[in-house]
């Protein structure tokens, strides 16, 4: 079994430590921080700093830290396809093209393709980062749990964002 790793969180330097297995510890109440499960599946915590708090997907953090990333990818990929693994040698980075090809998703793609009017969509938080790409609205909606009209409504510039996340049609 490998030795947990304890690193400082960019930008949160002296507030937050990540470990090698994806807990978050807050350095003033010396507590590892209890994450929730995001919409899409995927754990995600709260920092503050300077009375401002952000949420973060715990593995892009962990990723961040940990998993070395030479080639500037895009995405984060869970090897085993558990969203729930956050163990840094289960993270991997790949292009965006990568990880929508990427074990049972390949078969997502395939369905996918054979709707005649799916439109492609990117997901971000809203720092901008991104977090997802849906090959349709459709397939963004069912893996999200977001309704589909938000997400659409989102895309055509109706609303800025759906809870807490903002759908485009282009990478950003």
């Amino acid at each position: 079994m490998t030795k947990e790793i304890w690193k400082d969180i960019p930008e949160y330097e002296g507030l937050y430590r990540i470990s090698s297995t994806g807990r978050v510890l807050g350095l003033k109440s010396n507590k590892i921080l209890k994450p929730k499960t995001s919409n899409s599946g995927y754990f995600e915590v709260s920092l503050s700093k300077n009375g401002k708090t952000k949420m973060y997907i715990l593995h892009r953090i962990v990723a961040k830290v940990f998993v070395p990333n030479p080639n500037n990818k895009e995405t984060v990929n869970h090897i085993d396809e558990n969203k729930k693994n956050n163990n840094f040698d289960n993270l991997e980075w790949l292009s965006i093209k990568e990880n929508n090809s990427y074990g049972s998703r390949a078969e997502k793609e395939n369905f996918v393709l054979a709707q005649k009017t799916r439109k492609a969509c990117y997901q971000y938080d809203l720092e901008g980062n991104l977090i997802s790409f849906f090959l349709s609205q459709s397939q963004a909606s069912k893996e999200t749990g977001l309704s589909l009209s938000s997400i659409s409504n989102c895309m055509r510039g109706k609303t800025s964002q759906v809870h807490g996340y903002v759908f485009r049609k282009e990478l950003l």
